[in-house]
C-alpha cells in the first residue's frame, strides 16, 4: 500500500499495512520494511521506532551483551501511525536527509 505525501516524496508501506497492521505496529512501537521514494525515483529503506520501543531494544541488547542498537534508516517518531510516518518523511525529505543515505540497490 502506498501513501502519497507530496510531489517530492512518497511513503511506501508494506502490503499488509491496513487498519489492523497500523494498530499492531502502533502497539509494538515499530514498523520496519517501509520504503521512501523521492522525486527522482530513488528508493530508500526506512524503519520507524518509538522512543519506548528503543528503550526495550536497548534493554534486550544490554542483556545479550551487545554494544549498541543501530539500524540504517532509523526514524524515531512519537507514535507509529500513518500520519506520523508521512509527516516525518515529508520533513526529512525537506532537510535533505535521504540524499545522505544509500539508496536501495
Amino acid at each position: 500500500m502506498k501513501g502519497a505525501i507530496n510531489h517530492t516524496v512518497e511513503l511506501i508501506l508494506p502490503v499488509d499495512f491496513d487498519a489492523r497492521g497500523e494498530y499492531e505496529a502502533e502497539q509494538r512501537g515499530l514498523l520496519d520494511y517501509a520504503k521512501v521514494r523521492v522525486v527522482d525515483g530513488t528508493i530508500y529503506s526506512v524503519c520507524f521506532f518509538t522512543p519506548s520501543r528503543i528503550a526495550v531494544e536497548l534493554s534486550l541488547i544490554r542483556q545479550a551483551g551487545e554494544a549498541c542498537f543501530a539500524i540504517p534508516g532509523l526514524i524515531v517518531i512519537s507514535l507509529i501511525t500513518r500520519s506520523e510516518m508521512e509527516g516525518a518523511v515529508k520533513y526529512l525529505a525537506s532537510t535533505g536527509y535521504f540524499e545522505r543515505m544509500l539508496p536501495d540497490p
